[in-house]
């Protein structure tokens, strides 16, 4: 039979989670997302409670949700290269 190290996850370790070497240091984390470029940034983010739309890990809400992101849509300004030409009539 396989060890943990060969078997590449211990049973019931979520699959998407990337496999640790020493499974002791393996950090009891939330689960994460696979367009995270850098789970130890989310893994600080998630202990902080900065995580959008997660809990804190004993299950209540975030202590302070993150600021929502405000897009301010702007009217498409022509740019200077845009700007239509007389056209010369030879």
């Amino acid at each position: 039979m396989l060890d943990d190290e060969d078997r590449g996850y211990r049973d019931g370790r979520r699959a998407g989670a990337r496999f640790a070497r020493n499974p002791k240091r393996e950090p009891k984390d939330p689960a994460i997302p696979r367009w995270v470029s850098d789970p130890h940034v989310y893994l600080r983010f998630w202990q902080e409670g900065w995580v959008q739309g997660m809990s804190d890990p004993d299950g209540t809400r975030l202590r302070h949700s993150p600021p929502p992101i405000r897009i301010h849509p702007t009217a498409p300004t022509p740019s200077a290269t845009e700007q239509p030409r007389p056209v010369k009539e030879t």
